[in-house]
Formats: structure tokens, C-alpha cells, sequence
């Protein structure tokens, strides 16, 4: 099944770069679907990292109540995933 998923993502590759290769021998613009994604600006950053904070939080106080602290590490994680993205929302311009 990985093999299968990883030749998916190699072919779908190569198609668009075989695309977009044919798109500029004939002058053609580009096509969107070929295009990489876009940067994201650091406004989706900032939303995305309160938004991963309070999760993490979240999750790391629920199982430590639950006494579960193996999953409240994961939360914990969580939250300093978000914190890093909040981080990068502030130092990129």
C-alpha cells in the first residue's frame, strides 16, 4: 500500500512537470493546477498557530486530568507546534 501511495505521488509529479514543460515549448501560459501552492502570509500563520496553542492546551489539561500523561505529552507537543507557527507569523514579513 506505501509503494502503491509513493508511485501515486511520483507519477502525479512527473505529469505536471511534463505539463508545464509542454505549456512553455509552445508559449502557453502555465495552467493554476500546475502552479505550487502559494506562500502562505503571515496572518495564516498567526490564526493557525493560537489556533494549534489552544488545542494542544486543551488536550494536554483534559488527559492530565485523565491521568493519561503519555497523551498529555502529545498535547503538550501540540502546543509548541502552534507556538513555533506563531513565532514564524512574527519574524516573517
Amino acid at each position: 500500500m506505501v509503494i502503491l501511495l509513493i508511485r501515486y505521488f511520483i507519477n502525479r509529479h512527473n505529469n505536471r512537470v511534463s505539463l508545464a514543460e509542454k505549456a512553455m515549448e509552445t508559449g502557453q501560459p502555465i495552467p493554476d493546477e500546475v502552479k505550487s501552492e502559494p506562500a502562505y502570509s503571515p496572518d495564516y500563520y498567526w490564526k493557525k498557530g493560537i489556533k494549534n496553542v489552544a488545542i494542544g492546551l486543551g488536550m494536554a489539561i483534559m488527559f492530565s486530568i485523565w491521568d493519561a500523561d503519555v497523551l498529555a505529552g502529545i498535547g503538550a507537543l501540540v502546543a509548541c507546534w502552534g507556538a513555533g507557527q506563531m513565532i514564524i507569523a512574527k519574524t516573517t514579513k
